[in-house]
């Protein structure tokens, strides 16, 4: 896997909660959004917008299941 795809990946795994775009993953990445966008989708088989939400909703499943997280509440878990 290309390694500013893999960078992408990594930033977007530690800043789950913030608001984040494809056009700051292709400034980290020196690439234009569309480029990096056309490189993303071709090392993970998915647009990064489409694959950071599938991370977040992983990350939220695993939140709802934990029981040491249990006393979150969905609306908290949610943001």
């Amino acid at each position: 896997m290309d390694y500013r795809v893999q960078q992408a990946i990594i930033f977007m795994k530690g800043n789950l909660h913030r608001k984040l775009t494809e056009k700051q993953f292709a400034r980290k990445a020196g690439l234009t959004a569309q480029h990096f966008s056309r490189l993303f989708k071709a090392a993970s088989g998915q647009p990064p917008m489409r694959y950071l939400n599938c991370l977040r909703m992983e990350k939220a499943r695993e939140f709802l299941e934990s029981a040491e997280l249990s006393h979150l509440s969905i609306k908290q878990i949610s943001a």
